[in-house]
């Protein structure tokens, strides 16, 4: 059969990914604890405890949320 005869191919499925839930899961996870981690070291080496562990560790979560949901859109 000619090359142009060939009717075009069918899109293939993706492939199953399995950790795909675990991984997503982890992106907030992750984001507190270097959230966290980062504002300790801020806080210590500026002598303001607890205040930017507190707000980097919020900022940090909500990322993590809104990469999960993004994560879980594909």
């Amino acid at each position: 059969m000619p090359e142009e005869a060939r009717p075009p191919a069918a899109p293939r499925p993706s492939a199953p990914r399995p950790f795909a839930g675990l991984a997503a899961a982890s992106l907030p996870i992750g984001g507190l604890a270097v959230g966290a981690g980062i504002g300790w070291l801020i806080d210590r080496s500026a002598g303001t405890l607890p205040w930017w562990t507190i707000a980097l560790t919020i900022a940090f979560g909500i990322a993590g949320l809104y990469h999960m949901v993004k994560e879980g859109q594909r």
